[in-house]
This record gives structure tokens, sequence and C-alpha cells, in this order.
């Protein structure tokens, strides 16, 4: 996801991707017209990549450096995850699986409660969620793509649990529930795909729909701890999102800090890695 306050990327900035097959490649991947960016590389243009905001409702402005301004209708984070959708746990599962249950298990989901899972994805800890809750519970999610959600109902559906899950689309924020409605709230590689800016905006609606009993669960990637050095990957995954956040959309961050800065305190802190990157999963409760 792209944020206002990046750089603006002039061609030479991309060495060997200046050429036009591989500006090409990047928009395909990116939902963007190829046409509008070969355009504003060969005019010697620039294209502001983050200029794109992405508001719930609202269209976003691409500038490639030149008078004309373009429109852009359609939600690019959107068709990105749509396209994934099919393929998506063949390319992250594998890294995110180990963190992702460690998240349930931190939950700890009894059974009755209502729970709700923002960014759901392919549905692997939905399924869990839902079975965690029992017959006697409700299972609700809501993720941005309309793609993912073909993918997660039908697993589950094959999981039997059609009948106490609903899945909706919607950006977010705000979130399409009422207030004080869950015992539970889960985020999985979730959080860190909003805009630094936007993040507080999410966990007030998190505030907003938990129960003041209840609890929320995040596992996200993670800034490395004080006193500590980024690993080499870490340095490198960093550079790519902050260069090409086309491809590498997400971004470390002190979730801790972000936690207790929306009013929560934290129950569970634990932290994990993925390829020496470190990963927070972290469990907290309104206060009170």
């Amino acid at each position: 996801m792209l944020s206002g306050g990046a750089k603006s990327l002039d061609s030479d900035d991309f060495g060997p991707w200046h050429d036009r097959d591989h500006v090409r490649i990047m928009s395909s991947w990116a939902g963007l017209r190829p046409e509008v960016e070969v355009e504003a590389f060969e005019s010697g243009g620039s294209l502001p990549l983050g200029s794109l905001v992405f508001n719930q409702n609202k269209s976003s402005s691409l500038s490639v450096g030149f008078k004309e301004k373009l429109t852009m209708t359609e939600n690019v984070t959107q068709r990105f995850y749509d396209r994934i959708s099919s393929c998506y746990d063949a390319i992250a599962d594998g890294g995110e699986h180990k963190a992702r249950q460690r998240g349930v298990e931190l939950l700890a989901v009894q059974p009755g409660e209502q729970v709700l899972e923002i960014g759901y994805g392919t549905g692997h800890s939905l399924v869990d969620l839902a079975k965690a809750a029992g017959d006697s519970g409700r299972m609700s999610g809501v993720d941005i793509s309309p793609g993912m959600q073909s993918v997660a109902q039908r697993r589950v559906d094959d999981a039997g649990l059609s009948s106490r899950v609903e899945l909706k689309v919607a950006n977010t924020p705000p979130l399409p529930y009422e207030a004080d409605q869950f015992d539970v709230v889960s985020m999985s590689f979730t959080l860190e795909l909003f805009p630094l800016e936007t993040i507080p905006a999410v966990l007030a609606e998190v505030q907003r729909v938990l129960r003041p009993t209840g609890r929320v669960g995040v596992v996200s990637m993670a800034t490395t701890k004080e006193g500590e050095d980024d690993s080499l990957l870490e340095r490198t995954y960093k550079w790519m999102h902050a260069h090409f956040p086309h491809f590498v959309d997400c971004q470390p961050i002190p979730v801790e800090d972000f936690f207790v800065n929306a009013g929560f305190s934290l129950a569970l802190a634990e932290r994990l890695s993925i390829f020496t990157m470190p990963v927070a999963a972290v469990v907290g409760k309104p206060t009170e």
C-alpha cells in the first residue's frame, strides 16, 4: 500500500527497470495503465509513487510529471490481491504459517465468542478461529479483495463452517460493524499494510467494535528492538518497500508502540522471526 510523502522516482532511479518492457511489467503487477507509465518515462517525466493515497470511497490521483493528472478509479491494492489470491498461499504461506498460528494460540478464543478477522486473506486463521468459537460462537471477516473472499469462502465451505461465518468485502477504516459487537478482533500480516498515518484510525475502529472486556490480537512484521541491528534481509526489505512499494507493499512497524498509543494495554507480547526478519505477536485489551 502506498502513502504520501515518498519521493518521486525518475527513470534513472530504476536502473535496469528503465526500459519499456520492464516498465510495462511493473505496471501490470501494480494494476496501472502501462501506456501512462511508458509515456511518463519516455517524456522525461517522473512517477511519484508516493502520491498514491488510498482512502475509502475516494479515487486516487496519479501525477506523472507533466500537466495532465489521471484519476485512478480502481483501487490498486484490491486489484493486486485479486490477481494473486489463487496463488497467495504458494507465495507467502510457507513463511507466515507458524507466526499466524502462534497469533491464534495467543488469542485463545473460547466457545461462544464473537470474533472478527480484519484482512482474512485466504482464510487459514479464519477457519481456526471459527472452530475455536464453536457452534455457539460467530465468526466475521472483512477484506479488501473479492478474490480473497472467494478463496476464503471455499475454505470455510470445505471446513463445514458456512453457517457461522460471514465474510464481507470493504475498505477499512471504517469497519462495517456496530460498536461493542465483538469479543475478539484478529489481524495477521494486515496492520503493516496500512500507511503509518492510517494505523491509529484502524486501531480506533478496533476499539469501537470491541466490547469493553474484549481483546485484539495482531501478528505483524515489526521493527527491530532498540539496540538491535537490522539483518541484511531486513535492510533489503525496507529498501525495497521504499523504492518499489507496488511490489513490497507492507513495512515493519513498531506494533507495541501503536497498541499503547491507541489505548490498549499489552496483555501478551512475543517476538518471532521469518527468515531473520522480526515479527511481533501481540494481544491487547482496551484500557479501562
